[in-house]
Formats: C-alpha cells, structure tokens, sequence
C-alpha cells in the first residue's frame, strides 16, 4: 500500500540570503544586509517539467507555464493564487480538486494516492536573481526558515542539499554558497 508522501524539490526557496565578510578576526565580521528573496519565484510539478535539477537551476531555464507565486507559500497556495484551482473554502470545492477524490471513510494521509493526482510528483520551486556585487569575497549561506517536508535543494546547477537529510517539518536549514556565488550575475 502506498501512502500520501509529500516529496517538495526546491531549488531555492529561501528566506534570506545572507553574506558576511570572512573575518581574520571575530571583531574584523561584517555583516552585508541579507537578500529576501520572497518574489519571483515559479513552480511546476516534477511530472510536467521533466528535466533534472542541474538543469532546472541554471540561469535562463525555460518556464514557459510554470505558476508564479512568492513565499512563504505552498503548491495548494499557489495553484489557488494563480486560478489554477477555486478557493478551497467556499463549498466543496476542496473535495473537488484533482486528486482529492478520496473516500472520506478514513484520514486521506492514510489512503493512497489517487490516480492522476498532480501530488503524486514532486514540485519544482524555483527563482533567478542577481547577487549583488556587494557579495564579493564574503561568506554566503541561504537560510531556509521552514521547510515541509522534504527538499533536494539546487543552486546554479550544483545539488546542495539531499531530501535524505533535508527533510522534517518545518525545520530550519542553511547552506553555505561561497563557492558557487557568482557577485553581479
């Protein structure tokens, strides 16, 4: 039997960007004003947008049909946000969405996946930006305040993050992008 499981493939949603100045000294640190990076962002089901995270996290991927959102946010959220779906609080329009025709004899997480769900796929979450100059030659990590449940996370076609350790609900994460920066692009 499978169950409901919830795979969220991220790219980069995050909450924010921070860089600090490499310090000789732990007086010497500075702090640059941290890059929120709540708009711009796109999203797709993995089963529609089929390529690889190295590809959907470089600059320039195609996103022509993704749906346009900003964080924090969920899939549901977002299709809701975009008219993919109707506001799921007035009727039964919840119980209409595609894949949630489940039986309601017991709690839908426990039940299997309906066929054609667009659930049954994990989801791409994914911005492009431009990192400031002022980023150059400081430390720089991206803070995730709240991911659920599960993420591979990409940046600029690197994998930085596995949803083997990546997972919990609504756990803190951050990743160190000093190497992978590219300031002013």
């Amino acid at each position: 039997m499978s169950r409901r499981i919830f795979l969220l493939t991220m790219l980069l949603v995050c909450l924010p960007l921070v860089s600090r100045s490499v310090p000789q000294t732990p007086k010497m640190a500075s702090i640059t004003q941290p890059l929120e990076l709540l708009r711009g962002w796109e999203i797709q089901s993995s089963c529609d947008a089929k390529a690889t995270g190295d590809k959907v996290s470089q600059p320039g991927f195609a996103t022509v049909g993704w749906h346009k959102t900003t964080v924090p946010n969920t899939v549901v959220g977002t299709l809701v946000d975009d008219k993919a779906y109707p506001e799921p609080m007035v009727g039964t329009n919840l119980k209409n969405f595609t894949g949630m025709n489940y039986p309601s004899v017991s709690f839908f997480a426990n039940q299997d996946m309906p066929e054609g769900s667009p659930f049954q796929c994990a989801w791409w979450w994914r911005n492009e930006f431009d990192l400031p100059a002022a980023f150059a030659r400081k430390t720089v990590s991206i803070h995730f305040p709240g991911i659920n449940y599960r993420a591979n996370v990409w940046f600029n076609g690197q994998k930085i993050g596995d949803a083997k350790e990546v997972a919990g609900t609504y756990r803190i994460f951050e990743f160190d992008l000093t190497k992978l920066i590219k300031p002013g692009a």
